[in-house]
């Protein structure tokens, strides 16, 4: 069991490390997509930073959630008795 909750462990956080990393390229992306005037192209990027924020944040919430499992086991593993 707490192999598979140390494993979720990492993979939350390497899906948020690679999030972060890939958000300018894909900012710059959304940016030379659109080819719009400026109001618009203002709409796209505020769109993009909403719901980029929004996956981040599920991930996040996920890895905190998995964090908190682990430390009850780490805790019920090594309680004194």
């Amino acid at each position: 069991m707490e192999l598979q909750a140390a494993s979720s462990l990492s993979t939350y956080l390497a899906v948020m490390m690679a999030l972060l990393i890939g958000y300018p390229f894909a900012l710059v992306g959304v940016k030379l997509a659109n080819s719009g005037c400026r109001l618009a192209k203002q709409k796209w990027v505020n769109r993009f930073n909403y719901f980029f924020a929004l996956i981040l944040l599920i991930f996040m919430i996920a890895h905190i959630h998995s964090d908190t499992f682990l430390a009850i086991e780490l805790l019920q593993w090594f309680q004194p008795e």
